[in-house]
């Protein structure tokens, strides 16, 4: 049995293509698999969420694991909801946090203001900098959350 501190990184290739994965633990009935955020790819990856889908799709019909729980946050929530859309024979259950549904029919684009704040946070250099567009995306748009959030932030 394995757990975070010495899982060991394996490689799936297929097609061509490096896959990197760790394996917690033997094999139970149900497999977990957690899609991590799209970053750290030892290759090219898709920009866009059907693609990076139809990636992972090929991925988990390659370990032969079929129908299981699949496990996404934030960015890769919304990989995951595609998967399941797209390949809903791959998936049992799906589990998803901090994510939102991707934009398309009747759902409603992010708020403008949110959208403003995402844009700073390549520019964002100290600190002080990060902790402000941190609270302008994760807390509502009321100037007293804000406030709040900046105290929060002070007392880390």
């Amino acid at each position: 049995m394995y757990d975070y501190s010495d899982a060991r990184d394996l490689t799936l290739f297929v097609n061509g293509s490096p896959y990197a994965y760790r394996n917690f633990g033997k094999l139970a009935k149900h497999v977990v698999i957690v899609l991590a955020c799209h970053r750290s790819t030892m290759d090219q990856i898709p920009t866009d969420f059907r693609a990076w889908a139809d990636n992972c799709a090929v991925f988990i019909e390659a370990l032969n694991i079929w129908a299981d729980d699949l496990f996404g946050t934030s960015v890769s929530g919304f990989t995951s909801q595609i998967v399941t859309l797209n390949h809903p024979h791959l998936v049992r259950r799906l589990i998803l946090a901090g994510t939102a549904p991707t934009i398309g029919l009747g759902v409603v684009a992010y708020e403008p203001k949110i959208v403003e704040a995402l844009r700073l946070v390549d520019s964002a250099v100290t600190l002080e900098e990060v902790g402000n567009v941190f609270v302008r995306i994760a807390l509502s748009l009321s100037n007293e959350k804000h406030t709040l959030g900046r105290a929060w932030l002070q007392r880390l």
